[in-house]
């Protein structure tokens, strides 16, 4: 099968030979995670390719099938050592994972899932390991939500962030009777594992009693031997989430169950280890915190002088450019490309990473260039604050979302400037009420933005505004770095525990 890039579709190929599966007790299987190219619509090369690999590993193995020979996951197999070398050397199978039927048969399901089988030890480690389930319970208690009085915490799927497992979006509800269905119920220091989709890695250490989507594990410690604190962590660290992948069932919402989660096995530290590792991880997490507060409330704020002349958008700038000013281009030539999900929310600036040739894209998409302002006009994107200004754009032309309004300054205007007087709380409350359209499809009109007025000081006042706010904005995305050293830091520390 062919799919589009990063449409999470995986291909798999069967090899089925009657002969050889009389001569053999295993199912091999052998993964290819790279193909030498990217996964951008250009498919530009990369380094990382495990196709010969994998085809010189099947080759082999397939001949050894056909002699008659044995082949396990602790043999090695001989490969030639370079292109025209005369001689082989013996090399382990890497790609390949060689499985005994019986075992591919278990429980009747005959999952073809290769990674399902494969078994890691993080045999470096200086703890014991355990079963999930010797340490920790499934807890099954359940309730209606219209028999509790309000107002109480539902925590839905949406609302655990993905691998960091922070809670996000409104979980207080006053009237519990508008959740349907029976929830389950968790308590403080309870951790709480999303089972459906497990890839997305959502897990939150509760702290705070409330109920939750029977599509969440509510996991308790059976004794004090653990600190759940510290196993939060290590259930949302990428050696136990790749175990929990393998154990998926279900194709278009793959979910993990119980019985398999808790056969999984973790590592046991000392108490008083798993304790010093909280601590750890704790004043690390204040500093993630306190930097968290800058980048979330921080907003830049114009203090307007009466004495600035108002002037409508449409005046200072040319909303929606025309295509046509690039109608001479030559339709091979390669274009930045925007879809909405590349647009960052609050930010001047954004980064355009994919890339598709101007015919491609040239009839359909939105156009802008470099310096441009862009700005969702479709609700939630709107709402949220989506917008940003264009720089370093290839042949310094992009396209992206139809959902985007193109803001081009004239005359003596910054696009920073612009930018700062229309991606701004004050623009978002005067024209969402003017928004039209039904449901999820609102959208603010066209005449919106180009009537909505905005000061216009002397360009050296715009300049020595926006430098101003350029250096808080330096020192807001020095936060952001700080966030993602201290999260690696928090990684090494659970890391740590695997050895």
């Amino acid at each position: 099968g062919v799919f589009n890039p990063y449409s999470g579709v995986k291909t798999s190929i069967l090899i089925l030979d009657k002969v050889l599966a009389k001569k053999t007790d295993h199912i091999a299987f052998f993964k290819v995670e790279n193909d030498g190219f990217d996964l951008g619509a250009q498919r530009r090369e990369i380094d990382k390719n495990d196709l010969p690999q994998v085809a010189e590993e099947l080759c082999e193995y397939l001949t050894r099938l056909r002699a008659g020979e044995a082949v396990d996951n602790s043999q090695s197999i001989p490969m030639a050592a370079e292109p025209e070398a005369q001689y082989t050397i013996d090399k382990p199978i890497m790609q390949g994972l060689i499985v005994e039927k019986p075992k591919v048969a278990e429980g009747g399901e005959y999952n073809l899932s290769g990674e399902r089988y494969r078994t890691e030890r993080f045999i470096q480690s200086e703890w014991p390991f355990v079963r999930v389930g010797d340490v920790f319970q499934r807890s099954g208690e359940t309730v209606l939500p219209k028999s509790l009085l309000g107002p109480i915490t539902y925590v839905g799927l949406q609302n655990i962030t993905q691998n960091s497992g922070q809670l996000t979006g409104g979980v207080v509800v006053d009237n519990p009777a508008d959740i349907k269905s029976l929830k389950n119920v968790f308590q403080p220091s309870d951790i709480l594992y999303g089972k459906l989709r497990p890839n997305l890695n959502k897990v939150w250490l509760a702290d705070r009693k409330g109920i939750c989507s029977t599509d969440i594990f509510v996991i308790r410690p059976l004794d004090r031997r653990v600190v759940s604190a510290l196993y939060a962590h290590i259930f949302r660290n990428s050696h136990f989430n790749n175990a929990v992948l393998r154990q998926l069932k279900g194709a278009q919402l793959p979910r993990v169950g119980w019985q398999s989660f808790e056969d999984l096995e973790i590592p046991l530290p000392p108490l008083e280890v798993q304790r010093e590792i909280v601590s750890e991880i704790e004043g690390y997490q204040r500093v993630i915190d306190g930097a968290r507060a800058v980048v979330e409330n921080y907003r830049p704020h114009i203090i307007i002088d009466s004495e600035w002349p108002m002037v409508e958008v449409r005046e200072a700038c040319v909303v929606n450019p025309r295509k046509s000013e690039i109608a001479a281009m030559d339709g091979a030539k390669i274009v930045s490309f925007v879809p909405m999900s590349d647009m960052g929310e609050n930010r001047m600036y954004f980064d355009a990473k994919d890339y598709k040739c101007l015919k491609e894209v040239g009839s359909s998409y939105t156009y802008f260039k470099d310096n441009d302002v862009l700005i969702a006009k479709v609700t939630p994107c709107f709402e949220n604050g989506k917008a940003g200004i264009a720089k370093g754009l290839s042949n310094g032309i992009g396209f992206g979302s139809s959902e985007f309004y193109v803001l081009r300054p004239t005359g003596e205007v910054l696009p920073e400037w612009i930018f700062l007087c229309v991606a701004t709380p004050a623009f978002r409350r005067w024209a969402t009420p003017q928004m039209t359209g039904t449901g999820g499809l609102q959208r603010v009109p066209r005449r919106v933005v180009e009537n909505y007025k905005i000061p216009l000081p002397t360009l050296t006042i715009q300049q020595d505004i926006v430098a101003e706010i350029e250096a808080e904005q330096a020192l807001v995305n020095a936060n952001r770095k700080l966030i993602e050293r201290f999260e690696k830091k928090i990684q090494d520390a659970v890391g740590r525990v695997w050895g």
